[in-house]
């Protein structure tokens, strides 16, 4: 009886064991690929937001510039500095919390490393 039931799981076994292989095959193809692709998105993901930050510090600069002049304050009585502080604050938020491109770029291999540690947390 316990040999007819291995008999009949082998067929099983075998197909699984296959399907597995090639399954691992497959993953070891593909990773390469994989890998490159997951670090370009994760380049472009960081990089749109940090060029988000440098245009808006600029714009900020050039505002402040233009309008900090003293005709600017002759013609201006109610010029108020808060909406290009508040510009300044957002953009130096996204330019240092949008670092990983600069990391992907420099050190591509530790960035996967600490990839991966953050996928095993």
């Amino acid at each position: 009886m316990k040999e007819e039931l291995l008999a009949q799981l082998m067929p099983f076994i075998e197909k699984t064991k296959e399907g597995i292989l090639k399954a691992i095959e497959i993953v070891q193809r593909e990773c390469p690929e994989l890998i490159e692709q997951l670090l370009a998105w994760e380049f472009t993901v960081s990089i749109i937001p940090f060029s988000v930050g440098i245009i808006w510090f600029i714009v900020m600069l050039v505002f402040v510039r233009k309008f900090i002049s003293a005709e600017a304050f002759d013609m201006y009585e109610g010029f108020n500095l808060l909406p290009p502080a508040i510009i300044f604050i957002v953009s130096g938020f996204l330019i240092f919390n949008n670092l990983v491109w600069l990391q992907i770029l420099i050190a591509p291999k530790i960035y996967l490393l600490e990839y991966l540690s953050t996928l095993i947390k």
